[in-house]
């Protein structure tokens, strides 16, 4: 159970990572 959370918890993280990425480029394209 705590090995399942874990994994969708790291997802979840990756997901952000990607999703701040985009924020970035957008914000450079913008500059």
């Amino acid at each position: 159970m705590i090995h399942v959370f874990n994994k969708a918890e790291s997802l979840i993280s990756s997901h952000k990572n990607i999703f701040n990425k985009i924020k970035n480029k957008k914000n450079v394209i913008l500059l």
